[in-house]
This record gives C-alpha cells, sequence and structure tokens, in this order.
C-alpha cells in the first residue's frame, strides 16, 4: 500500500524519495515564506490521478515541519484523502478538529482536542456546529502562536458530495476573514465551484496545474525506483511509455526493479480502475466526432500522423486535421516531433492510452505490447531472454486469462530478439514450451510485422476507398494467421474479418456480408476467453442483423439482436453494453418495419433502461435516439400526446447526461415534436417548435448532420405555415430552403430542396401565380438528371411533370409534349407511377394542341402501364371520363375494354356502357358505382359545353 499512499512515509523517507515536481514544490514553499502580517494566499493544486497531488503537498507539509522558520509561523494539519463523512461546512470543521486531535501529540500544558471533538459531534445544528469547530482550531493556533496550514486533498469531490449549498460562501468567508488558516488543496480536475463566475470560490484560489513529467523528471523518478541509471537513449522511450505520468512511471520503474510480470499487470489494472471515472468525464466532454479521432489516436499509442489517425478513425485527412486542431487547443492532443510537412501527434494524457487499451478495444495485449516495445529499448537482450524465460515459469501457476497475456509477453520478447531466437527457446521452461507450442511462438515471432503491416495498409486502404484492395488485405490477415491461438492475434484476426464484412456491406454485397459476419460467430465462439473477443462478437451478430434488414429479412436480424442481448446484455464492460444498446435501437426498428409495433416499443424502453447501467457516451445515444424512436412509433400509431410526452423524456435525457453531443439531438426532437403538434392542429406550438430546432442548428460552422436538420426543419416549418394560412411566410422558408441547399452534394438535403420547389409551385398554382410557379422550377434545370441517386430522379420527375401540367394551363402546349415526352424518354432510371402520370398528361397537351389521335395513343398506354404501376385510380377515372366527354363514350370504351386496365376500371367501363344505352351485366355494387362514374360524365360535358360557348375558339 505503501507505494500508492505516500502518507504512510515518514517525514524523512517523503524527503529523501522526493525527486520531481521540484518547480512546484518550491513555488508552493515560496508562498507559505512570502505570507507576512494579516496577507493569506490560499493554493490549489490541479492534476489527474496519480499525477503526484498527494506526494507533493506531503512533501510541502514535511518541509513546514523540518524548516525552523517555516515551522516557526506555521502548523501543517493535513486532512485524508477521502471526505466520505463531510457533507457540509460545519462537518468540514468538525473534520479539521479531529484530524489535529489525531495529529497532535499528547502534551500535559495543551488543551485536550479529543474530547473537545467527542463533544462536538453531538451538536446537531451545523452553524453551531461549523463556529465551535472553527473556534476550537483558532484557540491552537493562539495557544501555539502559529497559523494552520490546512492540506485537504480532492476539494472537487468534497464539494460533488457536499449537501450544503452555502458551503462554498461559508468556506470562503473563513479564508478571507481569518489569517491564522491558510488553505492548500487539491482536486482532480477544475470544478465549478471554483470556475464558475456564480460560485463562492470563484477565483479564489491560485491555482497550480501539474503538468505531465519531462524527459529528465521520467528519468531521474525511474533511476530512484529501479535503483538502475538510466541512458540518455533510454530516457526518451521511458517518457513515451508512460506519457509523463509518475506513478505510471514508478510502476514499470519496479518491474525494471524485479517485480515480478502478474504483479505489474495487476499494478496496472489496479491504477486503471482508480482512473476509471476521471477518463470517463475526459472522454463524455468531448464531441462526438473529436472523441472518434481522439480514441484513434489512443488506441494507435505512439506518434502518429494525421494520416494515420484518419485511417484509424475512418475519416477524410482533412475532417481529421480539424478536429485534431480542436482537440489540441483543448489541450487533449498535442504536436511533438515530426516534420513541417509531416507532423506528429501525441495524446496528451498518456494513462488514457492505458486506460483505453485495457477497458476498450484491442485488451490487456495493447498494454503488452507497449511494454514490451520499451523493453526491447531499454534491456539488453541477455535481460529480455532472463525475462522472457521469468514471465514463462511464472505463467505455469497464473489462472487461464493471466496465463494468455503471459504467452502473449513471452511472443513479443521472443519478436524483439530475431538474433537470439534460438537461444532465447532454450531458456523457456519445457512444460511451457510443450503447452503453448514452439511453433506458434516462433510462427508469431516471425510474423507479427507482417501482421502489423497488413492491419496498417488495411487502414490506409479502407481510408482511400479502394476497397478491393482492403478486401484483399483482410482475406490475406485472415489466410496468413487465422489458425493462430495467441489472444493479441485471434483479436486482430477477428478485426479484420469484421473489416470485410462491412467493407462488403458498404458495398450493397449484403448476401457475402452475412456469410462473413457468421464466420465471425463461429471464429469468436471457438476463442470464447482469448484477449478482447467478445467485443467482436457483438459487432458481428449487430452487423449481420443490420445487413439483413437490408435484405428485408428483417424477422432473421430480429434474431440476431436477440442473440446479441441475450449473451451479452449482462455485461458491465463499456464497450459491449455499446453494442448491447446499439442491437437493441436496431431490434426496435426492425419490430417496427414489421408491424409489430407494440414489441417495437418495449425493445426501445429497454435500450432507454440501459443508462441505468452505463452512461458511456455509445449507450447514452442509443437510449436517445431508441426514445425518439419510440415517440414516433406512438405518432404513427395515431397517440399523439403520448409521443410528446416521450420526446420529453427524450429532452430530460439530453439534459442530464453530457456525454453526447446536445444541439443536434435537442433540434431533432424539437422537429419531431412538431409534427405531432401540427397533426394535433396545435400549430402555433408547432412553428414555436420549429424555430426552436432552428436556433440550434441553423449558424456558421454547422456540421454535416446540422447543416442536414436545418433543411428538414426549414421545410417542416413551411408545411406548418401553410397549415395556418399564413402562406406567404411559407413560401418565403421554402424559398429560404431552395437558395441555399439546391444542389447540395448530401442526398437528403438536396431532396429536400427539390421538394421545396415541388411545394412551393404547388401552392403558386393554387394562388393562380402561373409564371411564379414556373420560374421556379428554373431553379432545377442547371442539375443534371445523369448520375443522380433514384431518389432525386424521383423528384425531378415530378417536378417536370408538374412544369408539363402548368404549361397546359398556360396554353404553352407544344413544351408541356416536350417535357412529359423526356419524362417517358427517361422510364428505365424513373418510376413507372411517373410514367402513366406523364402519358395523362401529353394525352391532355396533344389534345389541345389537336393531335388527337397522338393523344388516344398516349391514353392507350397509360391504359397499358397502370397495373401495378402505384398511380391513382382515381386521377386514371376522371381522366379518361374527360376524353370520353371530348371524343364520345363508344371511342374510349374500345380504348378501355380489352386494356390491361379492364379488370381495374370495370365501374367506368359499365358506366360508359350504360351511357351508350346498354345494359352491362354487373353486380349490384359495381352498376351503382357506374351510376355516380355516369353522373359525373354528364357534369363535365355540361361544363365543355358551357366553356365552348363562353370561348368559342378554345
Amino acid at each position: 500500500m505503501k507505494k500508492y499512499n505516500p502518507g504512510f512515509l515518514s517525514d524523512q523517507e517523503l524527503i529523501d524519495s522526493f525527486c520531481v515536481r521540484r518547480a512546484e514544490f518550491e513555488s508552493l514553499v515560496e508562498t507559505l515564506r512570502e505570507i507576512e502580517g494579516n496577507s493569506s494566499v490560499h493554493r490549489m493544486v490541479i492534476g489527474p490521478r496519480g499525477s503526484g497531488k498527494t506526494t507533493l503537498l506531503l512533501r510541502v507539509a514535511a518541509e513546514v515541519r523540518q524548516d525552523s522558520k517555516l515551522s516557526a509561523k506555521f502548523f501543517p494539519l493535513v486532512l485524508s484523502e477521502e471526505h466520505y463523512e463531510v457533507s457540509t461546512c460545519g462537518e468540514f470543521w468538525l473534520d479539521c478538529l479531529g484530524q489535529l486531535a489525531d495529529q497532535l501529540p499528547s502534551r500535559d500544558d495543551a488543551p485536550d482536542l479529543r474530547l473537545s471533538y467527542e463533544d462536538l459531534r453531538q451538536v446537531r445544528d451545523d452553524r453551531d456546529l461549523g463556529n465551535r469547530c472553527l473556534a476550537a482550531l483558532l484557540d491552537f493556533a493562539d495557544y501555539e502562536g502559529k497559523r494552520l496550514l490546512i492540506i485537504a486533498e480532492n476539494l472537487n469531490m468534497m464539494f460533488e458530495e457536499m449537501d450544503d449549498r452555502d458551503a462554498g460562501w461559508r468556506l470562503r468567508k473563513v479564508l478571507q476573514t481569518e489569517p491564522q488558516i491558510i488553505l492548500f488543496a487539491s482536486a482532480t480536475s477544475r470544478f465549478d465551484e471554483i470556475d464558475h463566475p456564480d460560485h463562492a470560490l470563484y477565483d479564489f484560489f491560485d491555482v497550480l496545474s501539474l503538468r505531465r513529467l519531462g524527459t529528465r523528471e521520467c528519468a531521474d523518478l525511474w533511476s530512484r525506483v529501479s535503483g538502475k541509471k538510466t541512458h540518455d537513449r533510454e530516457i526518451r522511450s521511458i517518457e513515451i511509455l508512460t506519457g509523463g505520468n509518475p506513478r505510471l512511471v514508478a510502476i514499470v520503474a519496479r518491474f525494471g526493479g524485479g517485480l515480478s510480470f502478474r504483479t505489474l499487470m495487476d499494478e496496472i489494472l489496479d491504477l486503471i480502475d482508480d482512473h476509471t471515472e476521471y477518463f470517463k468525464s475526459h472522454l463524455e466532454s468531448l464531441p462526438a466526432q473529436e472523441r472518434r479521432v481522439y480514441l484513434a489516436l489512443a488506441a494507435l499509442w505512439k506518434p502518429a500522423t494525421s494520416k494515420e489517425i484518419a485511417a484509424r478513425a475512418r475519416l477524410t485527412t482533412s475532417h481529421c486535421s480539424a478536429h485534431i486542431k480542436r482537440l489540441m487547443r483543448r489541450g487533449a492532443v498535442e504536436e511533438r516531433g515530426g516534420t513541417a510537412r509531416r507532423k506528429v501527434y501525441y495524446v496528451t494524457e498518456r494513462m488514457y492510452n492505458v486506460y483505453y487499451l485495457l477497458r476498450k478495444r484491442g485488451g490487456p495485449s495493447g498494454v503488452i505490447r507497449a511494454l514490451i516495445g520499451f523493453m526491447a529499448a531499454y534491456y539488453s537482450a541477455d535481460e529480455r531472454i532472463a525475462l522472457g524465460a521469468s514471465i514463462a515459469h511464472e505463467a505455469m501457476s497464473s489462472k487461464a486469462a493471466e496465463r494468455a497475456l503471459a504467452v502473449d509477453a513471452v511472443a513479443m520478447l521472443a519478436e524483439s530478439l530475431p538474433s537470439h531466437r534460438a537461444l532465447f527457446m532454450e531458456r523457456l521452461p519445457d512444460e511451457f514450451v510443450r503447452e503453448v507450442g514452439r511453433t506458434e511462438i516462433l510462427k508469431y515471432a516471425e510474423g507479427s510485422v507482417a501482421l502489423t503491416s497488413l492491419v496498417g495498409r488495411l487502414g490506409a486502404l479502407y481510408s482511400a476507398r479502394k476497397f478491393g484492395e482492403a478486401i484483399e488485405a483482410c482475406e490475406e490477415i485472415v489466410a496468413r494467421f487465422g489458425s493462430s491461438e495467441l489472444p493479441s492475434v485471434i483479436e486482430r484476426v477477428a478485426e479484420a474479418r469484421l473489416n470485410k464484412g462491412a467493407i462488403l456491406a458498404e458495398l450493397g454485397r449484403m448476401e457475402n456480408a452475412v456469410r462473413v459476419f457468421d464466420g465471425i460467430v463461429k471464429y469468436a465462439a471457438r476463442y470464447n476467453g482469448s484477449g478482447n473477443i467478445d467485443d467482436h462478437w457483438a459487432a458481428a451478430l449487430t452487423n449481420k442483423g443490420l445487413a439483413l434488414v437490408n435484405l428485408g429479412r428483417a424477422e432473421e436480424a430480429v434474431e440476431a439482436f436477440d442473440e446479441v442481448v441475450a449473451r451479452f446484455g449482462r455485461s458491465d464492460l463499456p464497450d459491449i453494453l455499446e453494442k448491447v444498446s446499439r442491437a437493441a435501437f436496431n431490434k426496435g426498428k426492425a419490430l417496427s418495419e414489421l408491424g409489430r409495433h407494440e414489441d417495437a416499443l418495449r425493445t426501445y424502453s429497454e435500450a432507454v433502461d440501459l443508462i441505468d447501467r452505463s452512461d458511456t457516451s455509445g449507450v447514452v445515444e442509443g437510449a436517445f435516439k431508441a426514445c425518439v424512436n419510440k415517440a414516433g412509433v406512438q405518432a404513427d400509431l395515431g397517440r399523439l400526446v403520448e409521443s410528446l410526452e416521450t420526446y420529453e423524456d427524450a429532452l430530460k435525457l439530453l439534459a442530464a447526461h453530457e456525454a453526447i453531443s446536445k444541439r443536434e439531438h435537442e433540434a431533432r426532437v424539437f422537429l419531431n415534436r412538431s409534427e405531432s403538434l401540427r397533426r394535433l392542429n396545435r400549430t402555433s406550438e408547432a412553428l414555436d417548435a420549429c424555430n426552436e430546432a432552428l436556433c440550434l442548428v441553423d449558424s456558421e460552422g454547422a456540421n454535416a448532420r446540422e447543416t442536414e436538420l436545418t433543411a428538414e426543419t426549414l421545410f417542416e416549418k413551411a408545411v406548418v405555415l401553410e397549415g395556418m394560412g399564413q402562406h406567404e411566410e411559407a413560401l418565403d422558408s421554402y424559398s429560404d430552403l431552395i437558395a441555399r441547399f439546391i444542389g447540395s452534394e448530401v442526398t437528403t438535403v438536396f431532396s429536400l430542396a427539390v421538394s421545396a420547389v415541388i411545394n412551393k409551385t404547388l401552392r403558386l398554382d393554387v394562388l393562380g401565380r402561373i409564371d411564379e410557379a414556373l420560374n421556379t422550377y428554373e431553379a432545377l434545370e442547371q442539375y443534371c438528371w445523369d448520375g443522380q441517386p433514384e431518389r432525386i430522379v424521383d423528384l425531378f420527375e415530378k417536378a417536370a411533370l408538374n412544369k408539363a401540367a402548368l404549361r397546359i394551363k398556360s396554353g404553352n402546349h407544344p413544351t408541356a409534349i416536350e417535357t412529359a415526352t423526356h419524362v417517358l424518354n427517361r422510364f428505365p432510371a424513373g418510376s413507372r407511377k411517373n410514367r402513366v402520370r406523364a402519358l395523362w398528361i401529353r394525352s391532355e397537351a396533344r389534345y389541345k394542341d389537336g393531335d388527337v389521335p397522338g393523344s388516344e395513343a398516349d391514353i392507350s398506354a397509360a391504359l397499358r402501364d397502370l397495373p401495378g404501376s402505384g398511380a391513382s385510380l382515381q386521377s386514371a377515372i376522371s381522366q379518361i371520363v374527360l376524353f370520353a366527354a371530348r371524343l364520345g363514350s363508344a371511342r374510349v370504351l374500345n380504348l378501355v375494354d380489352g386494356s390491361p386496365s379492364a379488370g381495374l376500371l370495370a365501374p367506368l367501363i359499365a358506366a360508359l356502357s350504360m351511357d351508350l344505352g346498354r345494359e352491362p351485366r354487373v353486380s349490384l355494387e359495381v352498376f351503382e358505382i357506374a351510376q355516380d362514374i355516369q353522373n359525373h360524365l354528364k357534369t363535365v360535358r355540361d361544363q365543355l359545353d358551357l366553356a365552348r360557348v363562353n370561348n368559342p375558339h378554345s
């Protein structure tokens, strides 16, 4: 325990062992030397766990006790690291009094503070308790003729756990008015009480932030702990390995001084456990894309270029570079070394690399690789041979998981000894070689460089979108290393298989992707318990489910998602729970597609409930999306009030968790709420929701997702305004959307702009502003149809047909014919529904242009294509009735009867027959509908006759 807790060391041991943080020590001591009269200076030391805060402050206390001038002025009072019994300001002063009673040597001429402390513990009123404890402390200071130097650690944690909202103000008042008390405190990070202008201790402390140890300091600490002198060539590797974290330097140094491999890994795991909350909060404070880049750099654990980081993060180099710059401004990433043209970057807090590789992807083998890499640089060949033998001996009495790590370490050491491999193998215990296999160790050693190279090449090929070559790299990794039993190799092979499946899915080869994911599941089951295989197992099942959804096999997809939840749902590992969250969310979507809406609602609720077990960004984001989708299902079922309540739950979830970026998620909720409110005819509230969404995402520097949300919201706002009868405002919103986003390279955004063109022209048509409507379509003219996604082509065709219809209204029949013909000639790229509409429009334009045979030919073609096209039967009937009124029932009946549409248009055929004086033999229901159609035909004839009277030349 002493190795982690300097509080167990004597003053002399602290002084003798203190070899780094000298400048910070001098700064704190100088502060005390300069305090005179009634002046007071209070200091705050900030640094993550393991950075040396405790040792530094205890060293200051030891100096005060050892230095005659300082000891004459100050009495150091060191509080415990934990403040479990401190929840109010009064209890803080009670804790100070109790610690003073424990630390003060028993003297006959001094007051008995222990009795005072026990008596004051019975006081229930907190202000009375604080005042009386403070009075006892000040009495002691007066009696001693010294100031109390209170050393309080983890002040941020103490304030986080306090129930007393006034504690900060009460503490500040005492420290400002009682010069006999000086406070030196520490914190693991900056916190609201000192950072927020509205809080009591804002700008109160003189803050000292602990930087990472420099190269020389790393060397000094290494030499002091290990008892071995370092050389210049080795100092840099120590710093790179540990990132200048004093505790990690000390752990690895003790290993160099004879610590066992098993104990080394135990100590690193203990250190990571100690850092978990700190690192989680650090990671979750980053925006999603920056977090992705940060994780990629952490996983590399080496000086990396932006190109290498981009390949790992699967981003373009330009996007990655922009995020690296933001991370550098945050102090999370730093540039060190490289050249002006090829800069390299590190994660500033190197301890995070250890945390990431142990808790996230890569598992402990990533840490071992880094340690062995350091040993290869630091130890001689003879020392590494001896080290390998020691680890192998220890492995034989270890548990299975520990033995797997030891095997990895031995294999990696063999890799680092290419010219001494035979001697290395001779020194290994026979039992170890028999169990692991001589061939396996040598195969790893000889192939590791190739494996690492292939993995790097795979990432680069994927980043460059060279999918064919990337698949070949995946297959080469599996072919060459797929039979390995070493945990670190198993993980890389599983990841290569997973990458292959993901690439195939991205290429749309879903059947092949499913087969690859099935293979990963079998591979993972074979090596269950080796390395970090569960992460890849869960990912393979989830990705298989997504591929099955794309294949339209939703039932099978649900089974795959269910298997993820059943097999891994009880895991406590954040990465695994993120896969469970993703699977649950997608299961809900699949169930919804199957029409199993109640099951979908229950599944979404289960995904939301996962945040009770993990609050990592992946789980929180999955819960939020599940909440939003749940509300969407409720809205689809007509349960609009319930959907609004669920959207409120989504907003509360965002407010309670800082793990995910809020702006775009809040905007999504407001946008979706607008739709539910609009359907409830609460249009004023719907408009407010749209404006809330726009305030969140419509700004300069918006990312791609925020831009898409802006376009969606402008469209929804226009629809809401139309519903409110505010037609000019609706037209303005459509115009804004068109001006800003027409021609966007993002398909969803471009399609919204094209849809806005269509809606705007329809509204202008209703308002009788035909020329404006026609001019609005000009916005689309410059965009070629060739190469556009099918979704855009369909919208272009609709827009062109609307324009053709407007041309007919304006009397420009030849242009209408030309436009409709253009759509018909592009039929292979379009839809049958649009083809049928184009034929109806062209038949109308040809008739009005005097080409009656051409018009009849288009009617026949429309009737041939109508079945199965999805085109409206009601529109077809109206169009045919119009032509029957113009050309006569007999002529049109000949076109309809016997056409492929005859079965769909039985009532119409009966009506035309009745109009000709015949008595068709049809069912009573068809006869009644035919009568209605016949009445409609008479009305249309009357309208045409009236039009001819009013305009004889039409």
